[in-house]
């Protein structure tokens, strides 16, 4: 796949952020996350009760574009050999460990899904936090300016709307959404 990636066209940085995508997405897997999980849940839900669904993000080659840009070759280098990074936060380096463990499938109640909702919102959080300590860049073009052009398409709609992000977007669009209420540009319903 590596020889495939680096023989197509592109920049070097271009072709770094191909080859170093599927490593992100398969340590999410192992961390138990689903990457584009929600997409599906969105695509259901709105079939089941005959609503609209708005693509609300990024298109997925200008953010590879903005990744690129944003790539701190040193930063991605540290990242791939994990030399000079800092520690991961403890609620990382646990659900790593665990990872292998039950899902929420498995859970009994409707408060031990609600607990274990609130500790993937948290591990997303310090998944987050983290990312930006270790390479700025890639959070700001994965993460934050998605956050703001998501926030902005929900803006944008009409009548009452339900937005379905993955949990790594919630903080920042919530934190947006609140921004604007403030200065009177967001809308709430009443």
């Amino acid at each position: 796949m590596l020889q495939q990636i680096m023989s197509g066209g592109g920049s070097f940085s271009q072709k770094m952020v191909q080859a170093s995508l599927p490593m992100m997405y398969k340590m999410l897997k192992m961390m138990g996350m689903e990457p584009g999980g929600e997409f599906k849940v969105a695509l259901e839900e709105a079939d089941a009760c005959g609503a609209r669904v708005v693509y609300g993000d990024r298109d997925v080659q200008a953010t590879l574009q903005r990744l690129s840009q944003n790539m701190d070759m040193q930063q991605l280098l540290r990242m791939a050999t994990g030399r000079g990074l800092p520690e991961p936060p403890a609620s990382l380096l646990e659900a790593f460990r665990s990872s292998g463990g039950e899902g929420l499938e498995a859970q009994a109640s409707a408060a031990d899904v609600l607990v274990e909702g609130m500790k993937s919102r948290r591990l997303v959080r310090d998944m987050c936090e983290y990312l930006r300590a270790i390479n700025p860049g890639l959070a700001k073009a994965l993460v934050d300016e998605r956050d703001e052009i998501m926030t902005d398409a929900l803006l944008r709609l009409e009548g009452r709307v339900v937005g379905v992000v993955g949990l790594a977007h919630l903080d920042g669009i919530e934190r947006r959404w609140e921004q604007l209420q403030a200065s009177g540009r967001a809308l709430t319903a009443g």
